[in-house]
């Protein structure tokens, strides 16, 4: 029982601390989709498309781009303020652009 509770702080540290440090909270419409998409797509932590050296997207257009490719590709209508949300998300724990 231990080892749960530990392993739940972890992830929970990983997921609300870096949303409360900058105020970016994970925007539901990349929780429903994205994450169980790029996990499918990885095997295993989809966020590594995302810190990986050789990742396709180098700059925050290009990641607006990508996002609302992926969002077109799977058939999702999100408002261009959700797509907002997703892309600022991204590039605040992610990218950094």
């Amino acid at each position: 029982m231990p080892l749960l509770v530990g392993a739940l702080t972890v992830t929970v540290s990983a997921v609300v601390l870096p949303a409360a440090a900058d105020n970016t909270v994970m925007p539901a419409q990349y929780r429903e989709n994205c994450t169980a998409c790029h996990s499918r797509m990885t095997g295993g932590d989809g966020r590594v498309l995302y810190t990986r050296k050789d990742r396709l997207v180098q700059n925050l257009k290009q990641l607006k781009e990508r996002v609302d490719y992926c969002r077109r590709g799977v058939g999702l209508d999100w408002s261009s303020a959700e797509i907002m949300q997703t892309v600022t998300f991204l590039d605040r724990h992610f990218y950094r652009f």
